[in-house]
């Protein structure tokens, strides 16, 4: 494959599966390639500026067994196959990249009827469900973890690169700051339950611990008030957001984070050094966030409790060795910058040139 050529990117659904594609759309970019972007609507919230590339997002629903909502699914995904087909033949497609969501299975039919290459990417540490249906016809599977349950049978095509992130593998200087800062991160399925456990873990600390804390904390704007209302009485400083659109400053003034363990944040924490307490969400697709956070879990690089076995005794005592033992962090950042070493995303772009 030439990079002069024109790839189609497809990912959509949600920023899990946008993130990745648009850090491998920069990096196509920077080797010369024209790419398009195709995402679905719900992304837009993602896509703030400007991009050296064509987006082109498509309107999809939901799949689901209801008839009315099965038949709009079929209609919008027909429509969309229709769309995708004339880019093809438009800028002369020979390659396709499928990063799941449901607009990316438009585009896997697309490329499959067509006859061209289709190089499929897994976030997760256990295959999504788009993935598996088409790891058959994929030329390569590029995936974040080393092992992935669901794509042993396709060993011969599959390779480990590591997460796709924005300036992978790049030395960041951390800001410095007086007090321990810690990071609270649940994205759109986990903010709720990281809100009280937040405040039920900060309570068990003794005060003055507390007076040393920062918290800055994604949190949905009906509990916002509430919760601001309860760090006061903790006499905790805070800083509370519905969404950070400046999320990778708040990576550079963090020491610890408290996170859902989605493949994108855990890729990105990986990537600024900065060890977690992951909390899967438990109603995640085949477990999947469990089974990422127990990648890192066991490598001593983190830590990993489900939501239901919750031991605030035990965290508590936990979180009081990260903040009074220094040494004892900077232990768990190098495990981490140890793992960032053994990824190499940009290998996914060295291979699609062999194509």
């Amino acid at each position: 494959m030439t990079m002069e050529q024109t790839i189609i990117l497809a990912a959509g659904g949600t920023g899990g599966h946008l993130t990745p594609a648009l850090a491998l759309a920069d990096d196509l970019v920077k080797n010369n390639c024209k790419v398009i972007l195709i995402t679905d609507e719900r992304c837009k919230q993602y896509l703030i500026g400007d991009f050296p590339f064509e987006i082109l997002c498509l309107k999809s629903v939901n799949l689901s067994l209801k008839p009315l909502k099965l038949l709009l699914f079929i209609i919008y995904t027909f429509k969309n196959i229709v769309k995708i087909t004339k880019l093809i033949y438009l800028h002369k497609i020979r390659l396709m990249i499928s990063f799941g969501g449901y607009t990316a299975f438009a585009a896997n039919i697309s490329a499959v009827v067509n006859y061209r290459k289709l190089i499929l990417h897994e976030q997760n540490s256990v295959a999504g469900r788009l993935n598996k249906l088409f790891a058959c016809y994929a030329t390569k599977i590029f995936c974040n973890f080393p092992k992935v349950r669901g794509l042993e049978r396709y060993d011969n095509k599959t390779h480990h690169t590591g997460f796709l992130v924005e300036n992978y593998q790049c030395k960041f200087a951390r800001k410095a700051h007086e007090k321990f800062t810690i990071l609270i991160v649940g994205g759109s399925q986990g903010a709720s339950f990281l809100a009280d456990f937040s405040y039920n873990l900060l309570s068990s600390l003794d005060q003055g611990l507390r007076k040393n804390i920062k918290i800055i904390q994604q949190v949905k704007q009906q509990q916002h008030k509430e919760l601001a209302i309860k760090y006061d009485k903790l006499n905790i400083e805070y800083e509370l957001s519905e969404y950070f659109n400046d999320i990778k400053a708040k990576y550079l003034e963090s020491d610890f984070v408290i996170a859902r363990s989605g493949a994108s944040t855990m890729g990105e924490l990986i990537n600024y050094n900065l060890p977690a307490i992951y909390i899967p969400y438990p109603f995640a697709m085949n477990d999947h966030q469990y089974h990422n956070a127990s990648y890192l879990a066991a490598k001593e690089a983190s830590f990993l409790y489900r939501e239901n076995e919750v031991d605030y005794n035990l965290i508590s005592n936990l979180l009081q060795k990260v903040i009074k033992e220094p040494q004892y962090l900077k232990s768990l950042a190098q495990k981490l910058n140890k793992i960032k070493n053994e990824h190499n995303p940009k290998l996914i772009v060295e291979l699609l040139k062999k194509l």
